[in-house]
């Protein structure tokens, strides 16, 4: 049967077609091909992946000319959940709205309900993603200077509340924003009680927390961060968790059939994955290249590539960032486009 100048084959009404196909791609697309300005610098190249794109996938062609496909399309996408840091959660975005920042008091970086956060939701990269792949609803709940154990445990308590409310695993998908591994957090029974708040009592743990850069904690909490990376805190254990933390992500998601996505908010793991990759390598080899932007197969091995991260990204495009050194809703979007494009490179999204 033949396809000629681009029209669909007057096929029968209904009927049954398989077919499977392996195909070549390369391991990222470039900015242009993400729809970002053709003057925005490529990242290095990583090389080529090879990916099975389909195992013998069924589906019937109907009369309207469009094919149903059994397995996740682009269109079942109806939720998709994004965790991180201040990255992620649009941190310093109303720098780009003279008026909402004009109006805007302390407080209304910690409260969810506020025209600051709200706006920054609105434009934040989960939001243009969203707009993207046509999710019916974007849920956000990175947090500014959170960390990598705050996003892995909401994470795992929001999949097993969508999962006991009847949501579908191929309708849902997961895109997580890792932060800096040095970032830990704890619970203080003395702030609240386990509850239907996830943030109560959880307080952060990072090793620029100081009375200037505090993210709301008290002076007790701050001399508290202060006391664990003095006495208590270990790079080399980091790092391990680091990888365990991506690892479980990994493997709870892929068992549970949920579509997922991660990649490096930050620049700043690059230097102690590298430093400790030797003590890494048994766990770093049970990760998955496809669902992580930094995580590639070199030879029999697997590595965290370095430049891969949301950071390093947007300093190379050159893009005009907040004071804070945050991106601005163009790259936000650019960034948007880029995972969007990796996604569907990959079969995440097809």
């Amino acid at each position: 049967m033949n396809w000629t100048n681009g029209q669909t084959p007057a096929w029968p009404a209904e009927i049954e077609i398989s077919f499977s196909i392996d195909v070549d791609l390369p391991s990222r697309l470039e900015p242009q091909a993400c729809g970002l300005p053709l003057g925005l610098p490529s990242r290095a190249s990583i090389g080529a992946k090879t990916h099975s794109v389909s195992s013998c996938r069924k589906g019937s062609y109907k009369d309207e000319g469009s094919i149903y496909w059994e397995d996740r399309r682009l269109s079942m996408t109806r939720t998709l959940y994004a965790n991180g840091c201040s990255f992620t959660a649009g941190a310093e975005l109303e720098h780009e709205d003279p008026r909402l920042l004009g109006s805007m008091i302390p407080a209304d970086r910690f409260n969810p309900d506020s025209a600051v956060r709200k706006y920054r939701r609105a434009m934040a990269w989960p939001s243009q993603l969203g707009s993207l792949i046509g999710a019916e609803k974007v849920i956000n709940e990175a947090r500014s200077g959170g960390s990598n154990a705050r996003t892995v445990r909401l994470t795992t308590n929001f999949v097993g509340q969508y999962l006991a409310d009847g949501g579908r695993p191929g309708n849902l998908l997961v895109c997580v924003g890792f932060t800096a591994l040095s970032r830990h957090e704890r619970f203080n029974l003395r702030k609240g009680a386990p509850g239907a708040d996830q943030d109560a009592g959880w307080e952060l743990l990072k090793p620029d927390l100081s009375k200037w850069k505090h993210h709301g904690a008290s002076r007790a909490s701050v001399a508290a961060n202060r006391a664990y990376y003095v006495d208590i805190y270990s790079e080399l254990q980091a790092a391990i968790i680091f990888v365990q933390h991506v690892l479980l992500l990994q493997s709870l998601l892929g068992g549970l059939g949920i579509p997922h996505y991660f990649h490096d908010a930050l620049a700043i793991n690059d230097r102690p994955l590298a430093h400790w990759k030797d003590t890494l390598k048994n766990t770093t080899q049970l990760l998955r290249p496809e669902s992580h932007r930094s995580v590639h197969r070199f030879g029999k091995h697997v590595e965290f590539a370095a430049d891969q991260s949301f950071e390093f990204w947007l300093t190379q495009s050159g893009l005009k960032v907040a004071p804070g050194g945050h991106p601005l809703s163009t790259g936000h979007d650019g960034w948007a486009r880029l995972i969007y494009a990796d996604m569907t490179t990959i079969g995440i999204l097809r």
